[in-house]
């Protein structure tokens, strides 16, 4: 397994086909893998089969090609260590979602499992775009990942095969025996879900790879978390990509995931540090909302964005951003009296009517975010100047303070 691990599970993580799960890999593993493929000694990759080395080499063509539709300067990633730690735990996780291991939350060995997975994953967010991309690179097809249930009918009874391919004995004499098989295809992140046990690795391996929760904010498990998106909102090319995403979903309803997020975690960590959550953080995410919304007004048909009457939590969060402190929501370089400036207070008019439509009990908590955000000038003013209409066409986002 270990010796055919790229061909057996990297690469068609990546390129797409079955995943060959065997025992679970731990950082010995993971040691004795990086040995066997370090491409620093030549010596050592000729211990590989051909077939293993035709493989490795596909596997970096196919993360370099998904590297460079992100950032078109990326380099080809490595197939490093870090490469396989994460790549490692996710196998580790994913055998902790069969059901032959069962769920039972007191079995020592599914512990002892999951807690060698969160050692692995447990690498921290990406310190740099580049690594970002690396890392998104190798686990950008986590949502399609399904497992693929088997049942064999034949006039005796019948037999359940998940995520295993049934013998061929099963199937001799078809027509005598009637045999009949029925193939279920369940989604991993969706239908099946994450075993409580594996939470923990799971969720230190979306605090490696944050990008791809970035890009699909409308995911249910996990919900959005601010925290570990706002690395790659700190990388100007990355958010520009992740900014020309949740405009192709939809403003409202990929805004309003921001938003909520935003809510959550600036609640989340107002109960655990009475100081509140960082305001500089805050800050960031509400402008890069307002970044948004000067990009749909910009790129949108004249009168086709004013007809949206209910902005949801986005609606809220900048009404209450531009009440508080509009240096939040309205860039320096953008008139008040220009017609996108015109735009963009009929449109924040029309949401704050259906904010208030709803009750102020919501708009109470907006403004208490806005006002913590706010703070963030009178340290210094965020370097919102710098960028000009010309470039927010373009897509350029907020740049970090």
């Amino acid at each position: 397994m270990q010796r055919a691990f790229v061909s057996d599970f990297l690469l068609p993580l990546v390129k797409g086909g079955s995943l060959r799960i065997g025992r679970p890999l731990d950082e010995a593993a993971v040691a004795r893998l990086w040995a066997v493929h370090a491409s620093a000694d030549p010596e050592r990759s000729l211990r590989l089969a051909p077939a293993d080395l035709h493989a490795v080499s596909e596997l970096g063509f196919l993360r370099a090609r998904t590297a460079r539709t992100l950032l078109l300067d990326a380099q080809p990633p490595p197939l490093d260590q870090e490469s396989l730690r994460l790549a490692a735990a996710l196998h580790d996780v994913l055998l902790l979602s069969h059901p032959d291991l069962g769920d039972d939350p007191a079995d020592r060995t599914r512990q002892r499992i999951a807690d060698v997975a969160h050692g692995l994953a447990a690498i921290g967010p990406p310190r740099s775009a580049h690594e970002a991309v690396r890392r998104q690179s190798l686990l950008f097809r986590l949502s399609e990942i399904v497992q693929t249930e088997r049942v064999v009918t034949h006039w005796l009874g019948h037999h359940r095969f998940v995520g295993r391919t049934p013998p061929a004995r099963l199937f001799a004499l078809p027509r005598l025996r009637r045999v009949r098989l029925e193939e279920t295809h369940r989604g991993w992140l969706r239908e099946i879900g994450i075993s409580t046990v594996a939470r923990p690795a799971w969720k230190a391996l979306l605090t490696a790879s944050p990008l791809a929760e970035a890009l699909d904010p409308l995911r249910l498990e996990p919900p959005l978390s601010f925290p570990r998106i706002l690395p790659i909102l700190r990388f100007a090319g990355l958010a520009r990509v992740v900014a020309c995403r949740l405009l192709d979903i939809g403003l409202v309803p990929a805004g309003s995931a921001y938003a909520a997020a935003i809510f959550r975690y600036a609640a989340l960590r107002e109960s655990a540090d009475p100081k509140g959550a960082p305001r500089r953080a805050v800050a960031l995410g509400i402008s890069f909302l307002a970044h948004l919304c000067w990009l749909d007004l910009l790129l949108a048909p004249a009168g086709q964005a004013e007809t949206e009457s209910d902005g949801g939590e986005l609606g809220e969060l900048l009404v209450a951003a531009a009440a508080t402190d509009p240096r939040l929501v309205h860039p320096p370089d953008i008139s008040p009296l220009s017609d996108a400036g015109q735009r963009m207070r009929r449109r924040l008019a029309s949401w704050h009517a259906a904010a208030m439509a709803r009750g102020d009990a919501r708009h109470r908590m907006a403004l208490g975010v806005a006002a913590h955000a706010a703070r963030v000038f009178e340290e210094r003013p965020l370097r919102q100047a710098v960028i000009s209409v010309e470039d927010r066409r373009a897509g350029l986002p907020v740049r970090d303070p």
